[in-house]
């Protein structure tokens, strides 16, 4: 469960509720090396299909014919 960090006005120690911000901010995300090491082999894995895309002659952005926009699809 996420914790909001929101406040209606400054809070009457601001250094104090940073803290205990980063605290729980550390606490929902756990071990940082694994969400990095998740998140560098899932931006690996796209760059390796867009290089597979490329080499085949395929694009690797969206072609929308003019025809479907001026249809609103």
């Amino acid at each position: 469960m996420t914790t909001p960090f929101t406040h209606e006005t400054l809070p009457a120690d601001p250094k104090a509720a940073i803290r205990q911000m980063k605290q729980a901010l550390r606490a929902q995300i756990g071990d940082v090396q694994a969400v990095f090491d998740r998140l560098s082999a899932t931006i690996a894995a796209r760059v390796a299909e867009i290089n597979d895309l490329k080499a085949q002659g395929q694009p690797v952005w969206p072609i929308i014919p003019f025809s479907e926009l001026a249809m609103g699809n």
